[in-house]
């Protein structure tokens, strides 16, 4: 029983340092939220890009009517 325990004992050291710690998850987290800001203005100015363009297409066509 001690020999399987021990054993335990061993895989278990063996995978906590591969563990995230909670400083980890929190750069982590914290790295995303950058990034997501980021995609968001990306996706901001590019919806901003594409109604100015309809609107120009808009009013081509209502000057053709």
């Amino acid at each position: 029983m001690l020999e399987h325990l021990h054993a335990r004992t061993v895989r278990i050291e063996q995978v906590l340092p591969t563990l995230a710690t909670k400083q980890d998850l929190a750069d982590g987290l914290s790295a995303v939220s950058r990034q997501m800001l980021v995609l968001h203005e990306d996706l901001k100015s590019d919806v901003r890009l594409l109604a100015e363009h309809l609107a120009r297409v808009l009013e081509r066509l209502d000057g053709r009517r």
